[in-house]
């Protein structure tokens, strides 16, 4: 019976496809025609897979219901049930109601007959917009029934921002087969960035030993959970959980603590400045045991800027450290600017006395002329009456008196210029020093060349 009916339905499509080249509407453009021409021929040869080819091709330059038709034929002629039946109703749906009572009959039959020999797939997928696709074929986006050939196909689900999802299906004729799908979000490059104040402790990432400190810096790594340990001789070990959003960057800090029973610890010892801290491995270090191994001392204070140092340790040894910082730069930048400041009042002050001084100094030097030209006409007068004068003794005590004081206040006004002249030219140098230095920095050539920094007025 099987064998008849087979027999049957490829009667019926020879009989249809013997129909087919009066359905080719006469508009179609040239290209559409030899593609179908082609077509028709190769199916007349029994070549329908060829073909389907020429007929997907006419179909694509000129989208005419008769080439669906025709196509629908070859499918079922290729023995492709599922995509004759889709072909055939997609025709019968664009011109069924133009065709005769007869033709309509003979393709819904033929849909029928090829309905019963194929299996279905239901497809739940998530999420609801990924788009379907079966042996390269789309079908579309979300979920959805759709009837395929028996045998096996490969299902594709891709979606923006997902990963795609490949499943092999086996379908059977005249059964349904359910899948319910969920793509996986699309991982993207993620990191973990370490912190560790230690140097040489050794880092491992979910069991395997990436690298130590300080080469390590950053470890590429996926989304998700990861378990971080750190670890390191003379140290308990730390590990940690971290989760990892997609495509960010997790920080990780170790929290590394002395291990007390191990006995292979030194002694350290430091010499620094007073009103200075020490830090070991960037903690405040007061004299503890320090594990073996490389340490990264610090010392720091209100006035010091920083200075580092690294030293290795050997089990139970014991070390001596004298460290010294420098002054802080901005420091002695804003002591030196205070220094310039007072020195600079101190020139003016002194430059102010000065002027007051010689001001005081020709005051007194042209007073004591004008006193002197006194002096000098008394005593001519008084050398002309000496003879005759009963008091000339005491008159020339007195003119020596007088003398003697106009002497003392030249050399008085003698000394205040002096003082005056002092006192402006240490005024005008502590001025000058005062100025702010130039720096340029002096490029020397030659057999051994070097840099420097000079200053300049």
């Amino acid at each position: 019976m099987l064998r008849k009916r087979r027999r049957s339905a490829a009667a019926l499509v020879a009989g249809l496809l013997a129909l087919a080249p009066n359905a080719f509407g006469q508009a179609a453009p040239l290209s559409a025609r030899e593609h179908f021409a082609r077509g028709y021929a190769l199916a007349q040869n029994g070549d329908p897979n060829a073909a389907i080819i020429e007929f997907e091709q006419a179909y694509a330059a000129s989208p005419n219901p008769s080439v669906l038709y025709n196509l629908g034929l070859a499918y079922a002629a290729a023995g492709r049930s599922s995509e004759a039946v889709e072909t055939l109703k997609r025709y019968l749906a664009q011109s069924g109601a133009s065709n005769d009572d007869a033709r309509n009959r003979q393709i819904e039959a033929l849909i029928s007959y090829h309905s019963e020999r194929v299996g279905k797939l239901a497809i739940q997928v998530t999420p609801p917009a990924a788009a379907l696709s079966v042996d390269g074929r789309a079908l579309g986006s979300g979920s959805q029934t759709v009837a395929l050939n028996p045998g096996a196909h490969g299902l594709m689900v891709t979606a923006p921002g997902f990963e795609p999802l490949s499943v092999p299906v086996s379908i059977v004729t005249g059964q349904l087969k359910s899948l319910d799908l969920h793509l996986a979000p699309r991982a993207t490059p993620a990191a973990l960035q370490i912190r560790c104040q230690a140097d040489g402790v050794t880092i491992s990432v979910d069991g395997a030993a990436i690298g130590k400190t300080p080469q390590i810096a950053a470890i590429p790594a996926t989304s998700g959970s990861h378990r971080v340990r750190f670890e390191r001789p003379g140290y308990l070990p730390d590990e940690q959980a971290v989760e990892l959003p997609n495509g960010e960057t997790g920080i990780v800090t170790c929290r590394l603590r002395i291990d007390p029973g191990d006995s292979s610890h030194g002694k350290l010892t430091i010499s620094h400045p007073e009103g200075t801290r020490v830090f070991l491995d960037d903690a405040p270090f007061e004299g503890a045991p320090v594990p073996r191994g490389p340490h990264r001392l610090s010392v720091l204070g209100p006035e010091y800027s920083v200075e580092t140092r690294r030293i290795v340790l050997g089990p139970r040894e014991q070390a001596h450290l004298t460290l010294v910082p420098l002054r802080d730069p901005q420091r002695l930048v804003d002591e030196h600017e205070r220094t310039r400041h007072w020195v600079r009042i101190g020139s003016l002050t002194l430059a102010a006395v000065g002027v007051a001084t010689a001001v005081t100094a020709t005051a007194l030097y042209i007073d004591n002329n004008a006193r002197y030209s006194a002096w000098q006409a008394k005593s001519r007068k008084s050398v002309s009456t000496l003879p005759t004068d009963p008091n000339a003794a005491n008159a020339l005590d007195a003119l020596l008196a007088e003398e003697n004081s106009i002497r003392h206040r030249d050399s008085v006004a003698l000394g205040l210029t002096v003082f005056s002249c002092a006192a402006l030219a240490t005024s005008t140098v502590l001025f000058l020093s005062s100025q702010k230095h130039e720096e340029r920095l002096v490029i020397t050539a030659g057999t051994q060349p070097g840099l420097r920094y000079e200053r300049q007025f």
